[in-house]
C-alpha cells in the first residue's frame, strides 16, 4: 500500500494554516506494475531459452555436417587407394578422386562450380579439412597435379607416392573423427 502525505491549506479562526491528511493512493496500479513485470521476465526468460535451443540445434547440424564431409572424404581416398592397389589406371583413378572430391566441396559449398586451378581445389579443402596436416594436403595436392597436368607415364613409383598420399590423408581424417571435439 502507498500512503501519500497531501497538504490541504486550510484556515482556521485562530490562524492556523496547514492541516496535514494521509491519502491511499495507487494500490492498484503497484500490483499491475508488478504483474507486469513478472510477464515480462517469464517472456524474456522464454525467448532466452528459445534462443540457446534454436543455437544448439545449429551447432549441432554443423558438427553432423563436418562429420559427414569428414566421413565421406575419407571414404573417397579408401575407394581410390583400393583402386590404386588393385592396379588400376594411376592417372584415372587419381583424376577420379579429385573429381569426387570436388563434388563433395562444392555440394558443401567450399567450392565454386566453375574453379580452374589446383590451387583453388587446394585453398578449398584447406578450410574444408582443417586439422589435416599441411604434409598430407601437400602430398595430395602434388599428386593431383601430377596426374592433371603432367605429361609423363605414371609408373609404379608414381603408384607408390599416390598411395602415400592417400593413405595418410584417410588416416589423418580417421583421426581428427575419433578426437573429441572440446
Amino acid at each position: 500500500m502507498l500512503l501519500v502525505v497531501q497538504v490541504v491549506l486550510d484556515q482556521t479562526s485562530e490562524g492556523n494554516l496547514v492541516i496535514m491528511e494521509l491519502v491511499e493512493m495507487g494500490v492498484k496500479d503497484t500490483t499491475d506494475n508488478r504483474d507486469m513485470a513478472v510477464q515480462e521476465i517469464q517472456e524474456l526468460l522464454v525467448l532466452v531459452l528459445a534462443a540457446l535451443i534454436a543455437g544448439g540445434v545449429v551447432m549441432y547440424r554443423r558438427k553432423k555436417l563436418a562429420d559427414d564431409l569428414l566421413k565421406d572424404a575419407a571414404e573417397v581416398f579408401a575407394y581410390t587407394a583400393e583402386l590404386l592397389a588393385a592396379g588400376d589406371a594411376i592417372r584415372e583413378a587419381i583424376f577420379t578422386c579429385y573429381q569426387d572430391l570436388c563434388g563433395l566441396l562444392q555440394q558443401r559449398g567450399f567450392l565454386r562450380r566453375d574453379f580452374e586451378t589446383v590451387r583453388e581445389f587446394e585453398f578449398a579443402i584447406r578450410q574444408a579439412l582443417q586439422g589435416v596436416s599441411e604434409d598430407a594436403l601437400t602430398a595430395l595436392d602434388n599428386t593431383f597435379e601430377m596426374a592433371r597436368y603432367s605429361r609423363e607415364e605414371m609408373g609404379a613409383q608414381h603408384q607408390d607416392v599416390a598411395l602415400q598420399a592417400l593413405n595418410r590423408m584417410a588416416g589423418e581424417l580417421a583421426q581428427i573423427q575419433t578426437i573429441p571435439q572440446r
